[in-house]
């Protein structure tokens, strides 16, 4: 078992939960490396974002190797880009407007508006 979140609106509500969770896994004779375990924390690196103090925002660590990535060079590879980009387009202003080049784009290697966009896109 990994990445496991326990939360609550409140502290009460949120070791209620907690209590109830590690006590079921204790009934399934699960067990956790305590090493490894957070309680009560107000900030949480989950799914590739950072929650703190209840503001979602995108994981920089996550974030980083998709703006290092090389330019595609097939069809595959740039499809997988922009469905990366697309997982961070809340994050990005004119987010839709600034991929049009790249969902548009028939030809490859990419034609330098593409390029362009990708360079825009790489600044997240």
């Amino acid at each position: 078992m990994d990445d496991n979140a326990v939360c609550g609106r409140t502290r009460e509500e949120c070791e209620e939960k907690l209590r109830c969770f590690l006590n079921s896994a204790e009934m399934c004779n699960i067990t956790f490396n305590e090493r490894k375990c957070t309680y009560t924390t107000d900030s949480i690196k989950l799914l590739g974002y950072h929650i703190s103090n209840g503001v979602l925002q995108q994981d920089p660590d996550r974030a980083k190797p998709l703006l290092e990535l090389p330019v595609p060079i097939t069809g595959k590879e740039l499809q997988r880009l922009v469905g990366m980009f697309a997982f961070y387009a809340q994050w990005v202003p004119c987010f839709s407007e600034k991929i049009k080049p790249l969902i548009a784009t028939k030809q490859l290697p990419l034609p330098e508006v593409a390029v362009r966009a990708l360079k825009t896109l790489n600044r997240i």
